[in-house]
């Protein structure tokens, strides 16, 4: 059985809304290395391997815009430091 903590987009958005939360608190410098982490876990197109089956589309959207949600965060970290 795969456990949610063992699949990288889990680990992703995990790490992404705790390094959001960071920023939230003024704790730029961990926000800025939690959402370093975040962004290393990704690794190109999102479920790539299901080409552009009709059932990805959504899953693909959502996590692309974490991605830029947490590259914005990264980014306003490294301002704020």
């Amino acid at each position: 059985m795969v456990r949610p903590e063992d699949l990288d987009a889990a680990r992703f958005e995990t790490l992404a809304q705790t390094g959001h939360d960071l920023l939230q608190q003024d704790e730029a410098a961990r926000a800025a290395e939690t959402l370093e982490e975040a962004l290393r876990l990704w690794r190109g197109p999102v479920l790539a391997d299901f080409g552009d089956a009709p059932f990805v589309q959504a899953e693909r959207a959502r996590l692309d815009d974490v991605r830029l949600t947490a590259l914005e965060g990264r980014l306003s970290a490294d301002l704020a430091l």
